[in-house]
């Protein structure tokens, strides 16, 4: 029996290398799996219903998965380097969590995609930061269960 659920949305294969380049020419550590935003980190286990449910028999809307270069930002958020990340998908998938009864440890929900864990911010004086210029992608969303652990159980 699982102790919670996971939802993640993951970007598409282009999308990931758009990332890592920038990251690397920034001359940041990169991270060992692929980069992700989490909606839902419940401690309690949900029957999460993925966003196609919303859709069902229609085609879904572009903007769904799309992250226009306008609503990203860079930004320090509890000692992490993220990609700020509100688009349509981010919102849905974290609402539909909420619907079913998902916990959430935070006030508030803030969509991203975590960059850099732990990073000193005097690690990038003098750097020129990233600015995005086309839209990342989701490809899609990922559920997991959350280990006794308190862990996200990947295989």
């Amino acid at each position: 029996m699982p102790n919670g659920t996971y939802v993640e949305l993951f970007l598409t294969a282009q999308s990931e290398s758009i990332l890592r380049t920038n990251l690397a020419a920034m001359k940041l550590p990169l991270s060992s799996h692929p980069y992700h935003c989490t909606t839902v980190f419940s401690k309690l286990p949900i029957e999460y219903p993925g966003i196609a449910s919303r859709y069902e028999g229609e085609e879904q809307p572009p903007r769904l998965w799309s992250i226009h270069p306008n609503t990203m930002n860079l930004m320090f958020l509890g000692g992490n380097l993220v990609l700020g990340t509100r688009n349509l998908g981010t919102a849905l998938s974290h609402k539909l969590g909420e619907m079913a009864g998902a916990t959430w440890d935070f006030p508030e929900y803030i969509p991203h995609i975590t960059l850099v864990y732990n990073i000193d911010c005097t690690q990038l004086e003098g750097q020129t930061l990233w600015t995005p210029r086309k839209p990342l992608v989701f490809a899609g969303e990922n559920v997991l269960e959350i280990n006794a652990e308190g862990k996200v159980a990947r295989e």
